[in-house]
């Protein structure tokens, strides 16, 4: 099993979403308790994107807060057995 945070699976944009992991990770229980709804949009919604990877794309920012939710709401492990890269 990889290490949390550990996306070397990921054959794309591996550092894209260890970067934006280990952002989420040092803001700690708040951003994984708005990463489980991100469609409501707020302040910490707007502190997030601030943080997250500066060179994104439409397409990576898409699937790093779509597996980032995933592992807010299943845990790493799940979102590690359940990975199927886009």
């Amino acid at each position: 099993m990889y290490k949390h945070g550990d996306f070397s699976f990921c054959s794309k944009y591996q550092k894209v979403f260890e970067y934006d992991y280990k952002i989420i990770e040092k803001m700690g229980e708040i951003a994984w308790n708005k990463l489980k709804n991100p469609d409501q949009i707020n302040y910490i919604t707007e502190i997030i994107n601030q943080q997250l990877y500066p060179g994104h794309t439409a397409l990576t920012y898409r699937l790093s807060i779509k597996y980032l939710n995933c592992i807010a709401v299943h845990g790493w492990d799940y979102f590690v057995r359940n990975f199927k890269e886009s």
